[in-house]
């Protein structure tokens, strides 16, 4: 797994957690699941 992608990724996921409202925030969460199911099946792909 490229650990730059996934420190860039951290770091996105930290901007939008600042960028997003409180109330959104169950987006948030279902985005950063999203995200970490990814990551994971390409770092089994990879």
């Amino acid at each position: 797994m490229n650990k730059v992608f996934f420190f860039n990724t951290i770091l996105v996921l930290g901007l939008f957690s600042v960028l997003i409202p409180r109330s959104n925030f169950f987006i948030l969460h279902e985005l950063t699941t999203i995200t970490f199911v990814s990551i994971l099946l390409n770092s089994f792909q990879g």
